[in-house]
């Protein structure tokens, strides 16, 4: 029923239930099964649900931009005696949006805990 709901569309699953019946479990094989733009993430990493977007954010845009995915780690270019300084940021939603559009494609979160 979740893996049929998400197919269908819809923007917000919650899976609850008692400590130890499989949540987790059963997010994980949904996750897997998926062909989907997704990340999955423990909440109880992140400090507040910002940084938890945030990262997520940042995952998804590594899936959609190419370009930011070899760029993200890149601090600078030395060309002989110049130095360039290079930074990637993560583009704000609307620009994901936008880009998640174009390609057709939906992103998934996952957020366990």
């Amino acid at each position: 029923q979740v893996k049929k709901a998400i197919q269908r569309g819809t923007r917000i699953v919650v899976i609850k239930g008692v400590r130890r019946v499989g949540k987790t479990s059963l997010m994980r094989v949904i996750f897997r099964e998926l062909d989907e733009i997704k990340v999955f993430l423990d909440g109880r990493k992140w400090g507040d649900g910002w940084e938890l977007m945030d990262k997520a954010l940042e995952v998804i845009h590594e899936e959609v931009n190419p370009h930011y995915k070899a760029l993200k780690n890149l601090t600078s270019v030395a060309l002989g005696p110049l130095t360039v300084g290079i930074s990637a940021s993560i583009p704000p939603e609307k620009v994901i949006d936008k880009e998640l559009r174009q390609k057709r494609k939906r992103a998934i979160i996952f957020i366990d805990e």
